[in-house]
């Protein structure tokens, strides 16, 4: 739900081309996925394998390792759509709509490193058997996404969408820690 809140809102509120223009905005952030599944995939093993053996402070232990690895992955990426995020926009997407996206691709990008830090929070809570706690806090997550995706985008447009989405990613991602 919090993944597409955002979508539902702005062809709601704004129009169908403001959704069209963030959706292409999301698909340059998107190319991130395969690196945040790659590492995502080996962590589970290695959280199971922590709890088994040396329980929750060695889980805490591998956990933090885990973000700090993605966490930086993603700061790289970050750091690379900060300086090409336009050019890529201007690339794959002709059009007077798609000029000037660079600082809604960042704050996306910026919103996708959140969520992916939260990513090993919810892996540790996976194997400790607490699904609850994780649908608690991405349903935080999805409530304060729509809040603010709703106030920001009536102010700022496209912009204020990716802010409030950004906020939302945070919110779960804290949640989840």
């Amino acid at each position: 739900v919090q993944g597409y809140m955002t979508y539902w809102l702005l062809a709601l509120v704004v129009g169908t081309n403001a959704t069209g223009v963030f959706a292409a905005c999301m698909s340059i952030v998107s190319f991130a996925n395969p690196l945040i599944t790659g590492i995502s995939n080996t962590m589970m093993p290695r959280a199971v394998l922590a709890l088994k053996e040396g329980g929750g402070a060695r889980l805490r232990r591998q956990i933090i390792r885990d973000a700090l690895l993605l966490g930086a992955a993603m700061t790289c990426f970050c750091m690379e759509v900060l300086f090409v995020g336009d050019d890529v926009m201007r690339l794959l997407y002709q059009g007077n709509e798609y000029e000037g996206q660079g600082r809604t691709v960042a704050v996306l990008a910026v919103a996708l490193l959140a969520s992916a830090v939260g990513t090993p929070a919810s892996i540790a809570l996976a194997s400790m058997e607490r699904p609850r706690a994780i649908a608690c806090a991405c349903s935080v997550g999805a409530v304060v996404t729509a809040a603010f995706v709703w106030l920001l985008m009536v102010q700022w447009g496209l912009l204020g969408a990716a802010y409030g989405f950004l906020c939302g990613s945070v919110a779960g991602s804290v949640g989840r820690w």
